[in-house]
């Protein structure tokens, strides 16, 4: 056997042992599933802290009021609230229903289901299901830590287009300076318009 056709039956070898060892649920195993559940509930903005706007000062003194990006939905007014989730950590006793397994970058990833309470079915990783309701008490805390660490860091970030509130005031500044321009513009030319009016009048 040559050193390719070795290299291959390593491989398809190695590929077998990875897909046992990913997949050591069968369908009809009862396992215990960790996870997470979420409520959403409405809090003060942590940005404009519930007055729907920010008062921002500028390096040369300035200042400006503009309207809190953070608890702005779209094009509607701020609201001085932004959704905030809490999370528990949840186990529950599952009998696996369905196991597919799938190419995904050339790694074989196991994914295993079981039918919810509304005639559909959960998608479970297998890093979620254990043997025992204690192991996967323990693994559904971590869960919720992970899970909280990331809604606090969303709540400290800013949700305005990734820009900063100085950005906007500039833009701002920006367009209220070329307006200025545009409407001295067009009053000089309706004053020349009125002008020629006026000699077409004394001419008559």
């Amino acid at each position: 056997m040559g050193l390719s056709q070795y290299a291959c039956v390593r491989e398809r070898v190695q590929a077998k042992v990875n897909k046992e060892i990913a997949m050591p649920y069968k369908i009809g195993d009862e396992v215990w599933w960790a996870r997470t559940e979420h409520v959403t509930e409405y809090v003060t903005c942590p940005d404009c802290s519930g007055k729907r706007f920010v008062t921002l000062i500028l390096g040369n003194g300035d200042t400006h009021t503009i309207d809190c990006g953070n608890c702005q939905a779209g094009y509607e007014p701020s609201t001085g609230r932004v959704p905030s989730y809490s999370f528990a950590p949840v186990v529950r006793k599952i009998t696996i229903g369905g196991v597919e397994t799938q190419l995904k970058r050339g790694v074989e990833v196991t994914e295993y289901r079981t039918v919810s309470s509304n005639g559909g079915y959960w998608v479970i990783k297998p890093s979620e299901i254990f043997d025992t309701e204690e192991a996967a008490r323990l693994r559904a805390n971590e869960l919720r830590a992970e899970e909280q660490a990331k809604e606090e860091k969303r709540m400290k970030a800013k949700h305005f287009e990734h820009r900063t509130w100085a950005w906007h005031v500039s833009y701002h500044r920006r367009n209220i300076e070329r307006a200025k321009k545009e409407l001295e513009y067009h009053t000089a030319k309706l004053d020349v318009a009125k002008s020629h009016v006026k000699a077409e009048k004394v001419s008559a």
